[in-house]
């Protein structure tokens, strides 16, 4: 099913547990896929994907996302009847029914965003300690080698209507992270891994997607540019709005000493007993 047509070369999909995009014409996508990631000209999908289930149970090809990334990719693309060779593709275990869009304009520049996200479980600051390591392709738990990261992912897809150069486009990532930050900010969203406020979670993903034309390149998506003002809005809005359908979390439902005291290391009870633990703990 379309969702809607933007700027007359972008049409984004939903169907079942994918979202996608499709280039009507061609667009320059910088993205953090294992497979077609990077920065790529000649890609005509980008697409995000509900892979697994939020409550411990997979999709049964689910495996292969990890150890056979490739060919799994073409398994989900098949569904849709999609190239996978011109795919790059987000995972993760969120409802692709509560994606959240976000379109600003500015004197004929367009920003689409396209968010969806959890973070009850695996909400994190930037520089908290980390429990896992690669080695030979897989991901290892330094202390359980079978334990499992906890679900939570914040995925963004953005589409520019403007040809951006290559580091606009690096930076672009920068300034959407920066909002995504700014959004759990807001919602003083606590880190699941220290006693500070989360940052993103530890398994987010981005892609970006510009449109590819004669015109003379866009060389600035920071906060300084009007570029950069629309990624802000759009993908910080877009946040805000799905994590609100996904875990019902909200500025208001967030008013709470209880929520606010658990990263400390304390709960209501505790917290009444007066048993408080020492700061910095």
């Amino acid at each position: 099913m379309i969702l809607e047509t933007y700027y007359n070369a972008l049409e984004i999909h939903r169907n079942q547990k994918k979202i996608y995009a499709m280039f009507k014409k061609p667009h320059r996508v910088i993205s953090t896929c294992r497979i077609n990631g990077g920065l790529r000209d000649d890609l005509g999908v980008l697409l995000n994907h509900q892979s697994c289930e939020p409550c411990n149970h997979k999709r049964p090809s689910a495996g292969k996302s990890i150890t056979q990334p490739e060919a799994y990719l073409e398994s989900v693309c098949l569904e849709e009847n999609l190239d996978h060779r011109v795919c790059a593709s987000l995972g993760t275990a969120a409802n692709m029914n509560y994606a959240a869009v976000e379109e600003m304009h500015f004197k004929g520049l367009t920003v689409v965003a396209v968010t969806t996200g959890g973070v009850e479980g695996n909400a994190g600051r930037a520089g908290d300690d980390a429990q896992y390591y690669e080695s030979c392709g897989k991901f290892i738990h330094e202390d359980d080698p079978e334990k499992q990261p906890v679900p939570g992912t914040i995925n963004t897809m953005l589409f520019i209507n403007k040809t951006l150069t290559q580091g606009a486009m690096v930076r672009a990532i920068v300034t959407a992270t920066e909002a995504k930050s700014a959004a759990l900010q807001e919602l003083n969203v606590n880190s699941r891994y220290s006693n500070g406020t989360a940052t993103g979670t530890g398994t987010d993903q981005i892609g970006i997607a510009s449109l590819l034309g004669d015109e003379f390149p866009l060389t600035s998506s920071g906060k300084h540019t009007k570029l950069g003002e629309l990624i802000g809005k759009t993908v910080k809005k877009s946040v805000m709005k799905t994590l609100a359908l996904q875990n019902k979390l909200t500025a208001q439902g967030q008013r709470s000493v209880k929520i606010h005291i658990e990263r400390f290391g304390t709960d209501k009870k505790t917290n009444a007993e007066g048993d408080l633990p020492a700061p910095g703990h």
